[in-house]
């Protein structure tokens, strides 16, 4: 599930920081687990699933927490025209030069 499976490297540095990156996904995944469970105090069932989620379940469970906060801050951005204008401006720069509406 970290991507450890998937290294192509023939050399042996860039499989040394593969492995590492794989496990510091891992460290940071614990990490999460662990602020999870001191958030879900008080609630068995919630404990429950956080004791035991795995690999898999904690990335998913990483991604859903970013994409929420990724809504929030472009339903933010759009209640300004200021806001609107930056959403604009960064959808713009997002592509490519050669692909861009001539303005």
């Amino acid at each position: 599930m970290l991507g450890l499976d998937r290294y192509q490297f023939g050399d042996f540095d860039c499989v040394e920081s593969w492995v590492s990156l794989c496990l510091l996904a891992f460290v940071y995944l614990e990490w999460y687990r662990r602020q999870m469970l001191a958030e879900s105090a008080g609630n068995a069932a919630e404990q429950r699933r956080w004791r035991w989620q795995r690999s898999h379940g904690l990335c998913l469970a990483v991604r859903q927490d970013l994409e929420e906060e990724e809504l929030r801050l472009l339903q933010q951005r759009l209640r300004t025209p200021e806001g609107v204008a930056q959403l604009q401006e960064m959808l713009r720069r997002a592509v490519q030069k050669e692909y861009r509406k001539a303005s």
